[in-house]
């Protein structure tokens, strides 16, 4: 085991010493979840496009450093994205997340990332996280799919409730 700075190789970072990188390009990389050591201060733009990232979650942007960011997550296989958590967006600035070409699941699990769109465009006091789903599509289940998640409503997602019949336990958020 070697050292960087005091640190060893399995402590230290990925990024160590790169502070005043701008651009990251981790395309096409197999990438499968964000990093929590994304802290680079000067980095304004983190291309993760065409990556195997399935997940995002709203405590993942609180890791990224505190600059304006734009952070490119299109082309991945996001399916799932959670919102429930809550944290300090007083300490964030601005992050600009382009999630297109993914192939979201559009149940009840969904509910608190949409009230955050919803939020997002009426809200006077602005959210420093700013999401473009513009080009965003339901990908499943098979009656939403093709539908927008820009038109999309609290009420238009469901979760099936459990079934006697079903092995399987299904539960909203």
């Amino acid at each position: 085991i070697g050292s960087i700075e005091g640190m060893t190789y399995e402590s230290a970072s990925r990024f160590a010493g790169l502070s005043n990188l701008e651009q990251l390009n981790l395309q096409n990389n197999s990438i499968t979840s964000l990093f929590e050591d994304f802290t680079l201060t000067n980095l304004r733009m983190l291309n993760l496009s065409h990556n195997k990232i399935n997940l995002l979650q709203k405590i993942d942007l609180q890791y990224l450093q505190k600059e304006s960011l734009e952070i490119d997550l299109r082309h991945n296989q996001i399916t799932e994205i959670n919102f429930r958590q809550d944290i300090d967006e007083n300490d964030l600035s601005r992050k600009e997340v382009l999630l297109d070409h993914n192939p979201i699941k559009c149940d009840c699990h969904l509910l608190h990332f949409i009230k955050f769109i919803i939020n997002q465009t009426k809200s006077v006091k602005k959210s420093p996280i700013v999401i473009d789903i513009q080009n965003l599509k339901c990908a499943s289940p098979s009656r939403m799919e093709g539908k927008d998640l820009s038109a999309l409503g609290p009420l238009d997602l469901k979760c099936f409730i459990d079934d006697a019949n079903s092995h399987m336990q299904k539960r909203c958020p």
